[in-house]
């Protein structure tokens, strides 16, 4: 495991309001067995709150893994995917975090398909879905459509939350965007591997352009594509990388960040498996 952070001692509970636990499940889907990953995320739910947690974050498909479409088609998104996922809801219902989930989604009405980033919280339920905005058109994203707004979550408790996943990153204006709606955070889902398209910088930028932190949960393990094994969940503050964490193995990372202070206290990491 790589691991790179300005504090690598771990944190003991929060004390006040301001210090809020964060678990990022950096986890390894398998893109031909929906049950496992769903099974996985439940019961990662579960660890993450049993270790005091109140957001735990997702990479992006976590549900399905990247390359799902090309093993086993896209026929099944829909209600027979949302009936799948109870099992996670359900575990959201036992505790009490706030979930966000990476998982493909149809459109009730038109029946369009999309990368989403959905938010679901125990009192509350689905509070707001964000649609993948710079989704590809081509190979193992070629089944998604776009999406169009970038999303902002008002979560009970907290106040706005702006959603982003993978490369919506890259829109140069979206920080912009984030902190004249008042967010006090980006959540992003990602599943980016390092290399010629890897990440460079995009969620150092968004920190700096909208004077907040991002929280990015990325993903490992070796897809169809590309491996992830090298990839990184990074916290990203005034510009520059203040967490930055690599594992070959499924861990969840646990950061406690202080929202009042704007600084990461400590951050320590479990297996997943």
């Amino acid at each position: 495991m790589r691991i790179e952070a300005v504090d690598r001692m771990a944190s003991s509970q929060a004390k006040s309001a301001s210090l809020q636990r964060i678990a990022f499940l950096h986890q390894s889907p398998t893109p031909c067995d929906r049950q496992a990953n769903i099974r996985s995320i439940a019961a990662a739910i579960g660890k993450a709150a049993d270790h005091g947690a109140r957001w735990v974050l997702t990479p992006e498909l976590a549900t399905t893994g990247y390359t799902f479409a090309i093993e086993y088609g896209t026929d099944w998104i829909g209600i027979e995917h949302d009936a799948a996922i109870e099992a996670i809801v359900a575990k959201v219902a036992e505790t009490d975090v706030t979930l966000f989930l990476g998982m493909p989604e149809r459109d009730p009405t038109t029946g369009a398909l999309y990368n989403t980033l959905r938010v679901i919280d125990r009192h509350h339920g689905s509070i707001c879905t964000h649609r993948k905005i710079n989704a590809l058109r081509v190979g193992s994203e070629a089944w998604s459509s776009t999406g169009s707004i970038a999303t902002v979550a008002d979560l009970p408790d907290f106040g706005p939350v702006g959603l982003l996943i993978c490369a919506d990153a890259c829109a140069t204006r979206i920080g912009e965007v984030f902190r004249r709606r008042g967010v006090r955070a980006i959540v992003s889902a990602s599943n980016w591997a390092v290399g010629e398209w890897g990440p460079a910088g995009e969620w150092e930028r968004l920190s700096r352009q909208a004077d907040i932190p991002v929280f990015n949960c990325n993903r490992t393990g070796q897809d169809a594509a590309l491996s992830f094994e090298t990839a990184e969940s990074v916290i990203a503050s005034g510009g520059t990388r203040v967490m930055s964490v690599a594992s070959a193995d499924p861990i969840i990372i646990f950061a406690d960040w202080d929202f009042a202070a704007g600084q990461l206290i400590g951050w320590f990491s479990r297996r997943l498996r």
